[in-house]
């Protein structure tokens, strides 16, 4: 599409304007939070945000060219699909910010798991263009916050081992 957006007489400051107005004002607002103490806690985290803020941002520059295509063209059936899928991407960023912002610092096998589908939700949705599911793989594969690289299952296993052996 990039290709299309400069032939089409674009410039790319104007391509990737909404893209990184979402991320410098949301990670300004992320920043903010982090004054009051309402930070993402963990790398994971801080990397989600920012993922999750690539997702809306390239929802909002599909937002934008859809626009500016509909005002030459007119309302078409297709731009329903656009509208569909930008919803998608605003649902991944809605939900990553969900999880990245919740105080909960545990990052659980299940976590990860989500983490990693929904950056390959978003790469085969094309939201965040390639930023977002990178830095969203990259939250699920970031060791633990504690320093641990296990999950919360196997740290109580590896605890009843340990009291097994002392028994």
């Amino acid at each position: 599409m990039y290709e299309i957006y400069l032939w089409e007489g674009q410039s790319q400051f104007v391509i990737f304007l909404p893209l990184l107005l979402v991320i410098i004002v949301g990670g300004v607002v992320v920043y903010w939070r982090s004054k009051r103490g309402r930070h993402p806690r963990g790398i994971s985290k801080w990397l989600a945000a920012f993922g999750g803020l690539a997702f809306i941002g390239s929802a909002s520059g599909a937002i934008y060219q859809m626009i500016l295509a509909l005002t030459y063209t007119g309302f078409t059936v297709e731009a329903v699909i656009t509208m569909l899928i930008t919803a998608v991407s605003i649902v991944l960023g809605i939900i990553t910010l969900w999880y990245a912002l919740r105080s909960k610092p545990s990052l659980t096998l299940l976590r990860r798991t989500g983490l990693i589908i929904i950056g390959l939700v978003a790469l085969f949705t094309w939201s965040g263009l390639y930023l977002g599911p990178a830095l969203l793989i990259s939250a699920a594969l970031v060791p633990s916050p504690n320093g641990s690289s296990k999950t919360a299952p196997d740290r109580a296993s590896h605890g009843r081992q340990e009291l097994d052996s002392k028994v």
